[in-house]
């Protein structure tokens, strides 16, 4: 596992009990200390295929590993609900190309 890799693991494993999951409205976040959101957004489609759409983090709260930690644990939920995964936005398709756990979840 390379540095990259280990330190977004290691981010995922302290914030994974802060991330809430709010499957009606497809998003997986977490409440920050000043009241705002980091978020993920996503669909799931009638294939069983995660779109993962989206993930916002406030300026002042970017560079902490938050929407990894999120992409991570939206990628372990797929892989528990044997869902494909479609990494749309840019950033989780990046997190995700190197995490080999979910290669084989990754939609070609």
């Amino acid at each position: 596992m390379d540095d990259f890799t280990n330190n977004i693991s290691k981010k995922k494993e302290k914030l994974d009990e802060d991330i809430e999951h709010d499957s009606k409205n497809g998003k997986f976040f977490i409440k920050l200390n000043d009241g705002s959101f980091s978020l993920l957004d996503y669909n799931v489609t009638n294939d069983n295929i995660m779109n993962i759409n989206h993930t916002e983090t406030p300026p002042q709260w970017r560079g902490k590993g938050l929407a990894a930690a999120l992409i991570l644990h939206a990628a372990g939920y797929a892989l528990k609900k044997k869902m494909k995964i479609n990494p749309i936005c840019w950033y989780a398709d990046k997190i995700l190309s190197n995490q080999q756990q979910f290669k084989n979840i990754l939609k070609q």
